[in-house]
């Protein structure tokens, strides 16, 4: 009934896009939401403590010694 009304005003369009507009909008704010307010706590912000506490140098030597392991393997024919 409210649509034949705005169609009947000539505001058909002008309804769809702001229903569109507040649809997105929303659908914005709860992504923001549910990132901000659920993700981020369970999973993001352990991820993010873990990192911090990597130290750059510590990983150079690990890598370093895992390419030394490999090499040694594949000269051992065990790679």
């Amino acid at each position: 009934m409210l649509s034949e009304v705005f169609t009947l005003m000539g505001l058909r369009e002008q309804v769809k896009d702001a229903n569109k507009r507040w649809v997105d909008e929303r659908r914005n704010s709860y992504f923001v939401h549910l990132r901000d307010k659920l993700a981020r706590p369970l999973f993001l912000d352990q991820l993010l403590n873990i990192a911090e506490d990597l130290q750059p140098e510590i990983i150079g030597r690990c890598e370093t010694a895992c390419n030394e392991l490999k090499e040694i393997s594949a000269k051992n024919g065990t790679l």
